[in-house]
């Protein structure tokens, strides 16, 4: 019998012990809004770079930056100077070996979506796109209708280049997927 009561006793303090670190973590989770910062109320695509930044895509277009204190929101600059919207869903979110930040976004109801890279101030637009890609050299890759193209650049002052490859062929080539085996 003394037996049995020192089980119950110990596994009574187990029970105990467990609920209190449930609640102690519960209560360090903070649920983040479009108040805080959030572009949209909705996050598709959550993505952490190598400096430890998280990027947060929107399903209404648009992309967030949270540095561990606060989020900032971000639009397109256009090669004119004009600010362009993201348009729909952020798709992708990757970092090229300088750093720098793409991203993908595209409407479903449009054709090709939008390649931005975020140059340490704003994204700038540098093509459209159906998929947005990085292989294991660092260098992105973006493909489209009959086209993929490769964006390289030698050091972290140039802009990337783009290196196309045209596909040819009698029907008509959409890429919507890039992977390297």
């Amino acid at each position: 019998m003394i037996r049995l009561l020192k089980f119950v006793h110990v596994l009574l303090l187990f029970l105990i012990i467990s609920m209190v670190e449930y609640a102690a973590a519960f209560e360090q989770m903070k649920s983040y809004t479009v108040a805080d910062g959030l572009v949209g109320p909705i996050v598709p695509l959550i993505y952490q770079d190598s400096r430890g930044v998280l990027w947060f895509g929107s399903d209404r277009g648009g992309v967030s930056k949270y540095d561990g204190n606060s989020f900032a929101p971000y639009t397109v600059i256009d090669n004119s100077g004009e600010t362009e919207e993201f348009r729909g869903r952020t798709k992708t979110i990757v970092e090229d070996k300088w750093g720098f930040i793409w991203c993908l976004s595209q409407h479903p109801a449009e054709g090709s979506g939008v390649v931005s890279r975020y140059n340490g101030t704003f994204f700038e637009h540098i093509t459209n796109g159906n998929c947005l890609a990085v292989d294991n050299s660092g260098d992105i890759w973006v493909g489209r209708d009959n086209e993929v193209t490769r964006y390289r650049s030698l050091n972290i002052q140039d802009p990337p280049q783009a290196f196309p490859q045209m596909i040819s062929g009698a029907s008509v080539a959409i890429i919507n997927v890039i992977f390297q085996s």
